[in-house]
Formats: structure tokens, C-alpha cells, sequence
């Protein structure tokens, strides 16, 4: 692709699908396509409008005649497309959202959260989620083979696991499982927080183990584990189940999003939280007998000595949890387009997944790819994931032995017309970014350029009234033309900031009366003209080791006119601008 914008997508999809089949064929797919799923990309919702303004024209011309005798509401219900967004999403807007949440309850529970290694910081990340995270690195399979512990841990804690039926080490890796991965492993890694605290007071060999040994022995954020674990359990785990049971339709989520909400705004107090820790509040579509048998669950439900701590991220928690499922379950709450809707759009929605997790899987192929074979064709990855998904080789061992050498035969043959098709199309699309790129270099050139053509008009106008640096200035020429452009040059040229509050609309040329925008008077600006050079007047002046010398220094200037006379100018100095020294023509520039 050219690039990522809905138009491009477009363009795109339209040239595969005409590019594999006749055309006949391709607009029959495009006038089949009745729904969309996509994750809430501002570029996907751009392709879903395009894609639809599209197929609509195509049904016009399909129908012709026909089209025009049609009412308004007919002519809406064969051409608009069933937009929905997808459904695993919500958990990764989930994560940040309890990121968030956690973040705020930790800066409220020290002067400065506690960190080890500053090394290990990452921006706007709570203390809870860098344990996690850290957690992953070093005791998942291929977290990190440098520091990683995985193989001495594994046998170190494989009899604790033993007694609670389990094989495998539960943490898993962040990188590669997007959805759910923060309450999951949060889950995980509260059960094991006591054994990786046992194991790293004997092994703490490198900066990442000490790192989570500092971390692991602070109860905030082992609360904040088992707060995360709990609404694994509770609530995200019910939600991806019901998300990816095929037998659900995707009209009937509206009752299933609507009890998450309720249960939400149920459990917002401390008195319905501590219900909430030992496990006594439900979603009726959660699997209780495996709640019940699940020794990750049994061990966040027991009591805890820091279960204080645990209810007060909750309070915060919940609350942002509950206003941003919310906002991400719009559609299907309330008054959303698919709250309440007509049994007969059952029909056209049946095939119609609630996530889209297989593109998602295909993406993951990609980078995996590239990763184990950096060096690889885009061709050749299409053709390899295309073999994969499509069972391509058990479809050819269906055919009979004849078929097969013929169907082998034919696709050689083929060869060289794809990669004839793949080399142009590349080559088109690299036209196109040069095309791009070059109006975008022009664009950034005619910006310069009036950028300069504004400052030399705000220049202009300065020398046409000089720079007035007190107040007896001001009053000697009153002119709403003269004060403009002491504004302006003092703002756009010398960049004058003011620091005080009340200065802020200093600059400004209107001001709002009834609603509605009024030219200042010409008392107004020149009060405004006069608080700037009162504060250019009161700008401190600076040393050597903090700028400029002559920034905030009165000075004497000397100017020869052209029969040669000398004459001295006082000034002061505000601000400093760029310049350059010329020396073909001996001039400041």
C-alpha cells in the first residue's frame, strides 16, 4: 500500500479484488459484502464510509430504473453497511484504562513510587504494571534470554506446581499476546509472588532480578496484582469467552455488555468490593465450575493482609473501568444503532464474527516472519501465509494424482505472470510515494516561504512606527495600525512569553462580547502594548552560564545615516533571534 489512509485501503482492495477475478465476479463479491468488523482505527472507520459511498453507486448502476422508485428508507436498507468494531479491542483499551487507574492510586500512596533501577522506567507506567512486566522478562519461556531465569525457575517452584495439577509455568510472555495479557499474567503472577520472592532472596544475579525483588516486596504493588487477577477471573476472562463463542450471535450482545456494566456500577463501594475479593460477585454467563477448581482463583480469593490496599485500587479502578466500557460499549447500549434492532437483520449479520482476531493472527504471522527470515519478498511471505490458512497442501492431497501434476503444472506456469504483477505494482506504488513525497517537500517549502513573507511584513510595519520600549512611546502615537504591529513583532519576531496569568490574552486583537468577536479598542491595545514593555522593562538579567549576556542589558546603539552623521540610540535588550553573518556581502542576514 501507498500508504495507511482509508482511501489507499480502498484503492487496495478494490485492485485485489478485480486483480483475482473477473469483473463480473468482483462486483458480485462487492454487493455481497454486507458488514465489516474492524478495531476503532480512525483510518478503518475513513474505509468503512468510502467502501460503502462505493458499493452504493455500484447498486445504483446495477439496478438502474429501479433505484430511483425506491424510497428513501428501501434504498437505505440495501446500500448501508453494518459497521462493527471489534470485540477483543475493549481489552486493550481495558489495560491502558487500569494502567491508568493504578498509576493514580500509587502516586497518591508515596511522595515518589519507589523504583530500583530508573533504567527499567518506561513513561506513564504504574509500579504494578512494570512488575508485570519485568516478571515476563525474566520467568516466561524466551522472555529474555540475557537475564531470563525461566529454566532454574521452573524447577525451583515444579513441585508447588505439581500440588496444584499444573504442568507448566502459568506467566507468559507480553510480547506476542496482546489481549489480556496484563490480567492474566497479573493473575499468574500473584499466585507465584511468595515463591519468586523466596527463590530471588537467594538469586538476584543481574539488574532485572534485582529490579523485581525491590518491586515484589512492596504490598502496592502486589495489590495491584491481585486487583488486576481479580477482574481476570471476574470479568475479562467472561468477556473474551462469550466474545469468541461462535453459538452467540453478535445482535445479542447488548444483554451481555449491559450485565458487565451493571456489575460494575454495583460493585463501586467498599461495603460490594469486599464481596467482589472473595469471589462472591458473578456474571451469569462466567463458568463458576471452573472458577471453583482453579487454583489461581482460589489463592486471589483467600484473605490477605494487605486486602486494604487491594479494595482502595479497586475504588479507583472500577469506577474508570466501568465509565470506559461505557463509552467503548456505545453501540450496543442505551440508545446505540445495535442496542435494539430488527429481528431481520439477523439474517445479514449471522456470518458476522465478534472479533477480528484472525487479521490480527495474520499480522502476527508477519512479524514472526520477518523475524526468523529478515531478508524476505513481501511476494514470498503472501504466498507462505496464503499456503498456511488456505490448507493449500491438504486441498492439493484430495485431488487425485493426474489432477495434482496438472494443477502443479499450471500454477509454474503462473510464476513468472505474478511476479510480473507483484514488480508492477510495486513499482507503481513507489511512483506514487515519490509523487508524495515531493509534494509534500514543496508544501513544506511554500509554508517556509509565507512563514518568511509574515515575518517580513510584521518587520515592515515595526520599521514603519519603530519598536517602542516606554510607555511615553505609547502615548505619542496612538494609532490602532501602529499598536497592531507592536504586537505583533514583539510576539511573532522578538517572542516575547509573558509567564504571568494575567498577561495570557496579552496578544490578542479581540475579545468576546454577547458571543460574539469585537475588534479592541484603541485604549485596549494600547494598554496591552504597555504591559509588554512594562515586562520587557522587568525581565532579570542573565549570566554567562545561563544565556546570552546582552539578553535583559540596556544598550547604546550606533547608527550612521547616509550623509554620515553619527547618532546614539538607547534600547534594551528582550529577546534574541537567529542570524547569520554573510561574508560574501558583508552583512547580517
Amino acid at each position: 500500500m501507498v500508504t495507511k489512509s482509508g482511501q489507499d485501503t480502498l484503492e487496495t482492495y478494490l485492485t485485489l479484488i478485480i486483480q483475482f477475478s473477473e469483473n463480473v465476479v468482483s462486483k458480485t463479491i462487492l454487493l455481497n459484502i454486507m458488514s465489516t468488523m474492524s478495531d476503532r482505527a480512525a483510518t478503518q472507520q475513513k474505509f468503512n464510509n468510502l467502501l460503502e459511498e462505493y458499493r452504493k453507486i455500484m447498486i445504483m448502476e446495477n439496478l438502474g430504473e429501479a433505484w430511483f422508485e425506491m424510497t428513501e428508507d428501501e434504498q437505505m436498507s440495501i446500500s448501508k453497511l453494518n459497521n462493527f468494531f471489534c470485540g477483543l479491542h475493549v481489552l486493550v483499551h481495558m489495560a491502558e484504562t487500569s494502567n491508568s487507574c493504578i498509576k493514580v492510586v500509587e502516586e497518591a500512596s508515596f511522595e515518589s513510587v519507589p523504583i530500583f533501577d530508573p533504567g527499567f522506567k518506561v513513561p506513564n507506567e504504574s509500579g504494578t504494571t512494570r512488575l508485570l512486566r519485568t516478571c515476563s522478562k525474566a520467568f516466561s519461556m524466551g522472555g529474555d534470554e540475557k537475564s531470563g531465569v525461566y529454566g532454574s525457575f521452573f524447577v525451583f517452584v515444579k513441585d508447588f506446581l505439581k500440588a496444584h495439577k499444573m504442568q507448566s509455568l502459568p506467566i507468559q510472555r507480553f510480547k506476542g499476546n496482546r489481549f489480556n495479557i496484563l490480567f492474566s499474567n497479573a493473575a499468574n503472577v500473584f499466585f507465584l509472588h511468595e515463591k519468586i520472592n523466596e527463590y530471588l532472596s537467594s538469586e538476584c544475579s543481574n539488574r532485572l532480578l534485582k529490579s523485581i525483588f525491590h518491586d515484589i516486596k512492596i504490598p502496592c504493588f502486589v495489590a495491584g496484582l491481585k486487583a488486576l487477577g481479580l477482574l481476570s477471573f471476574l470479568l475479562t476472562v467472561p468477556l473474551w469467552c462469550f466474545i469468541e463463542d461462535k453459538d452467540v450471535h453478535i445482535l445479542d450482545s447488548p444483554k451481555y455488555y449491559s450485565e458487565i456494566i451493571s456489575m460494575l456500577e454495583t460493585v463501586c463501594d467498599i461495603e460490594s468490593l469486599q464481596k467482589f475479593i472473595v469471589g462472591k460477585v458473578t456474571l451469569s454467563f462466567c463458568n463458576k465450575e471452573a472458577l471453583v477448581a482453579d487454583s489461581i482463583f482460589n489463592k486471589l480469593i483467600e484473605p490477605w493482609e494487605h486486602d486494604d490496599k487491594v479494595i482502595s485500587i479497586l475504588l479507583t479502578l472500577v469506577p474508570g473501568l466501568c465509565a470506559s466500557l461505557k463509552s467503548l460499549f456505545s453501540d450496543y447500549i442505551g440508545e446505540g444503532q445495535w442496542a435494539k434492532v430488527p429481528s431481520s437483520k439477523r439474517s445479514s449479520t449471522s456470518s458476522v464474527p465478534k472479533h477480528n482476531k484472525f487479521s490480527e493472527t495474520i499480522f502476527g504471522h508477519v512479524d514472526r516472519i520477518l523475524r526468523e527470515k529478515p531478508n524476505i519478498t513481501v511476494i514470498a511471505q503472501k504466498a507462505y501465509i496464503m499456503f498456511c490458512h488456505n490448507k493449500t497442501l491438504d486441498w492439493l492431497n484430495g485431488k487425485c494424482a493426474k489432477e495434482r501434476q496438472s494443477l502443479l503444472a499450471s500454477a509454474r506456469r503462473d510464476v513468472k505472470k505474478a511476479r510480473k504483477m507483484f514488480a508492477e505494482r510495486r513499482r507503481e506504488i513507489e511512483a506514487r510515494r515519490k509523487e508524495m513525497i515531493k509534494a509534500q517537500f514543496e508544501e513544506k517549502q511554500r509554508k517556509e516561504q509565507r512563514k518568511v513573507e509574515r515575518l517580513e511584513g510584521f518587520t515592515s510595519g515595526i520599521i514603519n512606527w519603530g519598536l517602542w520600549q516606554n510607555e511615553k512611546d505609547v502615548y505619542s502615537l496612538n494609532k490602532k495600525a501602529a499598536l497592531k504591529a507592536q504586537l505583533n513583532f514583539r510576539k511573532e519576531v522578538l517572542h516575547q512569553k509573558p509567564k504571568d496569568e494575567t498577561m495570557q490574552k496579552v496578544y490578542s486583537v479581540t475579545k468576546l462580547v454577547n458571543g460574539r468577536r469585537v475588534q479592541l479598542s484603541v485604549a485596549e491595545l494600547a494598554s496591552n502594548v504597555k504591559k509588554l514593555v512594562k515586562h520587557a522593562l522587568s525581565i532579570p538579567s542573565l549570566g554567562d552560564d545561563t544565556g546570552p549576556v546582552l539578553v535583559g542589558m540596556n544598550v547604546k546603539l550606533k547608527f550612521e545615516d547616509k550623509d554620515g552623521q553619527i547618532n546614539w540610540y538607547k534600547g534594551y535588550v528582550i529577546s534574541k533571534i537567529s542570524c547569520a553573518w554573510s561574508s560574501n556581502t558583508g552583512t547580517v542576514q
